[in-house]
């Protein structure tokens, strides 16, 4: 969708049109635009991307949109006199307090914003068929079934097919310009897997710690790989205890697992002290489901629950995985002390605007 003032316009009247009593609780059919800037802010990033901003008026935050270097607030005529400005810079996360997951997703509904359906791919086939299996499992468990059966079928890694050398390419490559960048000295690598692809990467100069939660993955690795600039760990992402790192890569691990324990693995992070974090994000998703662990799904950490900030780079990797259906699978690197807090997936949508 452009961005020119006829675009704007006729955005604005589908909103007037989809806003309602069930999009805020203080929406009036005199007064259309009361109660609904939360959701709207959200939303119209959601279209036109750009950032949220929000300003004080009244002792309650007001959340609006900033979209090329232009102020843009769909919600302004609920006020009876004009807006003295802060432009505060916002986020995600705060805006979702202002209204609930329920509402949120109700609006995009209603203005026609639908997830695209892709290919499923065969890690999140073969649990659906086999899920069984993994009852009564924990997660150490599942994971160690998956590493044993080489569950997700590819044929040169046990860790599937998105970590065979022919799949990682372009992430090598930009992976190891991006730890020069940073001047990485310690890495942690978060699942490690069975470091096929990370056995590739030139790591010269840098402390690796190559961890999983699968012990039979660790000892293998340490065996085969193990230095004294490379060592290998058993460590559980959700509730072990982490070493504090330069950089921490997650690549590949929360889209299986649960949002309770993505929100544990989070607060892991933090606690842990280490500076970045490079995890796996895929900026088209718009709506997250929930799944048990050992299961996989695409995951954008922009959106509900997560309402991780905007990442600082993004390495695309150029998947080509379900005939490009996941195209948008990427890394995006974080300062871990600028994500959200624990509790912040448990708390979202709680509101009500």
């Amino acid at each position: 969708m452009g961005t020119g003032s006829s675009s704007y316009l006729d955005l604005y009247q589908r909103l007037r049109q989809a806003w309602s009593i069930e999009t805020s609780s203080k929406w009036l059919p005199h007064n259309p635009a009361s109660g609904q800037c939360g959701v709207t802010a959200l939303v119209v990033q959601d279209i036109l991307g750009g950032e949220i901003l929000k300003t004080d008026i009244d002792g309650a935050w007001h959340f609006y949109n900033r979209i090329d270097e232009r102020r843009v607030d769909f919600t302004m005529g609920q006020f009876d006199s004009p807006i003295a400005y802060d432009d505060h810079l916002s986020s995600r996360h705060d805006a979702l307090n202002d209204t609930t997951m329920g509402q949120y997703e109700l609006l995009r509904k209603r203005l026609g914003l639908t997830e695209k359906k892709r290919t499923p791919v065969l890690a999140e086939i073969r649990f659906a068929e086999r899920r069984s299996e993994f009852q009564n499992l924990g997660l150490a468990e599942r994971f160690g079934l998956i590493y044993r059966t080489n569950f997700w079928g590819a044929e040169s890694s046990s860790s599937g097919v998105g970590s065979e050398l022919a799949a990682t390419k372009t992430l090598r490559r930009e992976f190891s310009d991006l730890l020069r960048r940073l001047q990485v000295k310690s890495l942690l690598d978060l699942p490690c897997g069975d470091f096929t692809w990370m056995s590739e990467v030139d790591l010269q100069g840098i402390q690796y710690t190559g961890a999983d939660i699968v012990d039979d993955v660790v000892k293998a690795n340490a065996e085969t790989y193990g230095n004294d600039h490379r060592q290998f760990s058993q460590i559980d992402l959700v509730s072990g205890s982490i070493p504090q790192s330069d950089l921490v890569l997650c690549r590949d691990c929360l889209v299986h697992l649960s949002f309770a324990q993505i929100n544990q693995a989070i607060a892991n992070l933090k606690r842990s002290g280490s500076r970045w974090l490079l995890t796996t994000t895929f900026p088209d998703v718009h709506e997250n489901r929930d799944i048990e662990a050992g299961d996989w799904r695409p995951l954008n950490l922009q959106s509900a629950p997560f309402f991780f900030p905007n990442p600082v780079q993004v390495i695309v990797e150029d998947c080509s995985e379900a005939g490009g259906d996941y195209a948008d699978k990427s890394l995006g690197l974080w300062a871990i002390d600028g994500l959200p807090q624990q509790g912040s997936l448990d708390r979202a949508g709680q509101s009500d605007a």
